[in-house]
């Protein structure tokens, strides 16, 4: 066989490897993160793994009901994007540089027997379980977890409530989300941020009779260090359109005759 085409070959086994390798590594951080996070399985339409780059594209995620839940999915997520530090997993640490969520629909449920899907959350059952005053996990924990940045996006939060023999009361909620998130340290501050966020601009917490405060609090720091993404390039662009009918109302005046 020529070197050349044993050197080719070479490169394309090599590419081969590495490809399976990050398929592997993009599987264990959505999949096997998704579950240690919520504790649900998931559905994956499509996953797009870079082959030279550590980025990482989901098409279609659906975080799935437990069982006992007329409705299949919790929630829908039409793309969801990751940029890892593929060095940082073999030190056993997670490490993401950025991470992009667009949660489009996200369904809160309580069946015939009264029981809430929110209740199956892994983050939720932690909660109900912490004593008062709640606990944050220890600095150990958290330096083997970090996201730099997280672009979330939340459009719509349904509620649906299934009464024996009755069709369910359906409630939407337009919430329109569109923030920015730094520095997350650990797994449980991510899901606790989602929820809340979802919820606090509707009255599903009311109508489910779920107590939101725990989750609120551990993402508090988070909330309050949120970037408006959407709300801030509107603001952007009203101040400029103002300047803007400023200048022209101005050069017109000038057209007119005066009064003196």
């Amino acid at each position: 066989m020529k070197p050349l085409l044993r050197l080719l070959l070479g490169f394309l086994a090599a590419g081969l490897l590495l490809l399976l390798a990050k398929n592997a590594v993009a599987r264990f951080l959505v999949v096997g993160g998704a579950k240690a996070i919520a504790g649900l399985s998931l559905k994956i339409d499509r996953m797009s793994v870079g082959l030279w780059t550590s980025r990482v594209e989901v098409q279609g995620l659906k975080l799935l009901n437990p069982r006992g839940f007329p409705d299949p999915v919790m929630m829908e997520m039409p793309v969801l994007f990751v940029d890892y530090d593929l060095p940082a997993l073999f030190k056993g640490t997670v490490h993401l540089e950025e991470l992009r969520l667009d949660l489009k629909e996200f369904l809160v449920e309580k069946n015939a027997h009264g029981k809430l899907n929110l209740d199956s959350l892994k983050v939720v059952q932690a909660k109900k379980k912490e004593p008062a005053p709640l606990k944050k996990p220890e600095p150990s924990r958290r330096s083997a977890f970090q996201i730099d940045s997280l672009d979330l996006r939340i459009g719509k939060v349904i509620y649906k409530d299934y009464p024996q023999g009755t069709p369910p009361l359906v409630r939407e909620f337009q919430v329109g989300i569109h923030e920015r998130y730094r520095n997350i340290r650990y797994p449980e501050a991510l899901a606790s941020l989602i929820v809340a966020k979802a919820l606090m601009k509707t009255s599903v917490a009311s109508l489910a009779n779920f107590d939101l405060g725990p989750l609120t609090q551990e993402a508090s720091d988070l909330i309050r260090g949120a970037t408006g993404i959407a709300t801030g390039l509107l603001g952007t662009a009203a101040e400029t359109g103002t300047q803007a009918g400023e200048q022209v109302f101005g050069a017109f005046k000038k057209l007119l005759p005066s009064d003196k």
